[in-house]
């Protein structure tokens, strides 16, 4: 079954720009139960992997108009990977655990809501935080 070795897959994610440029690599990150980032092919095949996680990973999003995704980890951190070099930058500020994360439809910016009862704006060139 797809994903069966990896204890199956607990979240996908349609890679938008792969699909729109009819790109047959990578249309779906996958999020198995080992808190890995898999990507996976049009035809099902995976490609690659990012391992490391020690933390439960709760959300996930593709940056629009990037190479990059943002990620919602069972910790107080938000992590933004850069897909070209596996880079991965961390934004703090929150004081518990990021429950979820997103982007807008531009790009440009990038919102994550914490336990600590916040959301916070961040601006995505720069990983600032805009506004609690």
């Amino acid at each position: 079954t797809f994903g069966a070795a990896r204890g199956g897959y607990l979240g996908l994610v349609l890679n938008h720009k792969a699909v729109a440029e009819q790109s047959k690599d990578e249309v779906l990150i996958a999020v198995d139960a080992e808190h890995n980032l898999s990507f996976v092919d049009s035809k099902l095949s995976l490609n690659r992997t990012i391992v490391g996680h020690n933390d439960e990973i709760l959300d996930l999003k593709i940056i629009p108009h990037s190479t990059s995704i943002v990620v919602a980890t069972n910790s107080p951190q938000v992590r933004v990977f850069d897909l070209e070099n596996f880079s991965c930058s961390v934004l703090d500020g929150h004081s518990a655990t990021v429950l979820c994360v997103d982007a807008s439809p531009c790009g440009r910016y990038l919102a994550s809501c914490g336990k600590d009862k916040t959301l916070r704006l961040w601006k995505a060139d720069t990983l600032q935080c805009l506004a609690v």
